[in-house]
């Protein structure tokens, strides 16, 4: 401010008469800005996580970091440009801003681009990648900061909606009805089947399918029931001898006969099973051997002769045999004679009712 000293002591000896008072305030506008373009300014300069504090009388932020020999690099930025006048900075602040590596994948391409964000969110603005709702990002949230490196992968995700329709079965519903025999069935309504809509979801990542899955169901048809009556009522047959038989079911079955002699049942007089049944009862005629999956033990049963000869009468199914599966009925004979006469032949079977 020395050099400044003569120069006021000039103005005091201008006449006011040889300059007007405007002129007077020209002189002095003029020798307060000089002095400011010689005054020091301190300025903070963040690099890096950096802070340094730096006295200077540089006009502009290039000139101050050329002075203090601060090299940016290619993708490198200030938060105001070189020709910011540093009297202008509002914070008396520079911030360099250093780009960093980061991988980028997206849409199936994958490259290595330079950013000076902060966030992912940052590096995805300066690269005008948008995401949808459902789109993702692998293994970060969209607000993670970026690091040196990272690898961002957008997940583009889309979902397709189709619709299939699918048959309702009908049920079979089954209701007594005493007034009818017990052989009888009668359909009451026929089953008709429904039909329902199904909406299905099937999700693309990346254009890869990734899964389907139910989204709605929704009846286009009811099914209807069908309803059949069964008889309750045991039917009625009249048998040679005049009796009358009444009987809930009927099966044709082919017989044969065995006797408890040790070729039809391995078992010789003294055995203690000699002679006993597999349901622990006397063997004797009118016990009958038959698959137990057919008839159960203790059933009462009529069986008739279809060859004209004469009925086998009231049996008791009592026993079982290897050999006697499905429709096969063994009956019961007291001699080896009576079984050899027998012989193989068709019968038919009432299962009695009360």
């Amino acid at each position: 401010m020395i050099f400044m000293k003569p120069f006021f002591r000039n103005i005091k000896n201008i006449s006011i008469d040889g300059l007007s008072v405007f002129t007077a305030m020209i002189v002095i506008v003029t020798a307060i800005t000089i002095t400011g373009f010689y005054s020091e300014k301190e300025i903070t300069i963040f690099d890096e996580g950096k802070e340094t504090k730096i006295l200077t009388k540089e006009k502009t932020v290039g000139d101050l970091l050329n002075k203090e020999n601060i090299k940016l690099g290619e993708y490198d930025t200030l938060d105001f440009s070189k020709d910011t006048k540093i009297r202008d900075l509002p914070e008396g602040s520079v911030h360099i801003l250093r780009a960093l590596p980061v991988v980028l994948k997206v849409d199936g391409n994958e490259q290595i681009v330079m950013s000076t964000g902060l966030t992912i969110k940052d590096v995805l603005k300066e690269n005008n990648v948008i995401l949808s709702d459902l789109d993702y990002i692998k293994d970060h949230h969209i607000e993670d900061r970026i690091r040196e490196g990272i690898k961002i992968e957008i997940i583009r995700v889309r979902e397709e909606f189709d619709t299939e329709l699918e048959e309702i079965p009908f049920k079979l519903k089954t209701r007594n009805n005493r007034n009818l025999d017990i052989s009888v069935e009668k359909v009451i309504q026929d089953g008709v089947n429904g039909e329902r809509r199904i909406t299905y979801k099937t999700t693309y990542e990346n254009g890869e399918n990734i899964k389907r899955e139910v989204v709605k169901k929704e009846i286009v048809k009811k099914s209807i029931d069908k309803i059949v009556e069964k008889g309750t009522k045991a039917s009625v047959k009249k048998i040679s001898r005049g009796d009358s038989l009444r009987y809930k079911k009927v099966i044709d079955m082919q017989a044969t006969a065995y006797c408890a002699s040790y070729e039809d049942t391995g078992k010789r007089p003294g055995d203690p099973y000699f002679g006993i049944t597999a349901s622990g009862m006397k063997a004797r005629r009118g016990v009958v051997a038959i698959d137990r999956k057919v008839i159960p033990f203790g059933t009462r049963l009529y069986i008739e002769s279809l060859d004209g000869t004469q009925d086998y009468g009231y049996a008791i199914a009592g026993d079982t045999g290897g050999a006697i599966k499905g429709n096969r009925i063994d009956l019961f004979y007291e001699t080896k004679a009576e079984v050899n006469r027998f012989g193989r032949r068709n019968v038919r079977v009432y299962i009695l009712g009360d």
